[in-house]
């Protein structure tokens, strides 16, 4: 009896010294945490090339690899008279182009062409001499035809033989032109292109002198007229052997639009006679393309230059000086 007493003494100390030691090195939990995904796998995209689309020019580029600047200008005081001038460089002009030079004249019997569209700029900084029966011709051209109806003829069969017998044997030849219909449009003519815009002249001079009065002087800045519409065809009416056409179906056919106007316009000094100013305005084509700004002082003149000389290099003008009057 004692021997198990003693035995469940040992047992129940040994527990005992299990739990304290259990307690003693067992920290306390932590609370849960919720699972934690695993991270996804990183793919790296397959780079692909890049990719070509088609793309349409919205206009066309400028061809010409830079602009042309030639000649040197001759350099005056201030206030100076011109007493020699300088004629200008050509008389042709398919490029906007700027002439800047101290004195310049135009000759007698002289042709200037302006041509599609673009601008003819002149600085005289101290004087512009113009002789007679000169002509400024910058209107626009005319359009080119337009493009034939899409068919030459269609074919017409009345559901009758009287009707075809009105037509084509009664009273002669009156198969008529379809009107207002997808026929009248199929033999049709298509209008005429555009005509061309009127060109640009823009004057800067300190002075404007003509031996002439301007006798004879002319400038044309109307845009050019439209094309003609392009060739119409027919209907042919047809019954059985019965065969007689219409005459050309060109009713509804039209002319291409006109060009825009060019305008002139002259900045030049007060010293200016009235008669020069209004024999400038009679002579513009059409009437009131033109505007006369009055130069009132040396301020002014340079203000009207730099204007223009910067619309020049601004535009990508030609610049060019005048040459030697022999």
């Amino acid at each position: 009896m004692q021997q198990e007493l003693r035995r469940a003494r040992f047992c129940g100390s040994m527990v005992a010294l299990v739990l304290h030691a259990c307690s003693q090195a067992a920290p306390p939990l932590a609370p849960t945490q919720p699972p934690q995904a695993a991270p996804a796998a990183i793919v790296k995209a397959r780079e692909l090339p890049p990719v070509s689309t088609m793309v349409p020019w919205l206009s066309q580029a400028n061809t010409r690899a830079s602009v042309i600047i030639s000649g040197k200008a001759v350099a005056m005081v201030s206030g100076q008279r011109c007493v020699t001038y300088r004629t200008l460089p050509f008389l042709d002009f398919q490029h906007d182009t700027l002439i800047r030079d101290a004195c310049l004249e135009i000759l007698n019997n002289t042709t200037i062409a302006i041509r599609g569209g673009t601008t003819l700029g002149i600085i005289a900084t101290h004087g512009m001499r113009i002789g007679k029966n000169v002509r400024i011709s910058a209107n626009g051209t005319q359009g080119r035809q337009g493009n034939r109806a899409d068919f030459k003829s269609i074919t017409y069969a009345p559901g009758s033989d009287a009707e075809i017998n009105a037509a084509c044997v009664d009273s002669g030849n009156h198969c008529t032109c379809p009107v207002g219909d997808s026929n009248a449009l199929a033999i049709r003519g298509h209008a005429g292109e555009g005509g061309s815009p009127g060109g640009f002249v823009r004057l800067v001079a300190n002075n404007l002198v003509s031996a002439s009065q301007l006798k004879g002087l002319a400038i044309d800045v109307s845009g050019g007229i439209g094309g003609p519409p392009g060739e119409s065809g027919k209907r042919d009416c047809t019954r059985g052997a019965i065969l007689c056409s219409s005459n050309i179906c060109s009713d509804g056919a039209s002319n291409g639009i006109r060009g825009a106007d060019g305008f002139v316009t002259i900045a030049v000094g007060v010293k200016i006679t009235e008669l020069l100013l209004s024999k400038v305005r009679a002579a513009t084509v059409p009437s009131g393309a033109i505007t006369v700004v009055p130069i009132q002082s040396k301020n002014a003149l340079e203000s009207e230059v730099e204007l223009l000389s910067e619309a020049a290099f601004n535009g990508g003008w030609d610049r060019r000086s005048g040459q030697e009057a022999y």
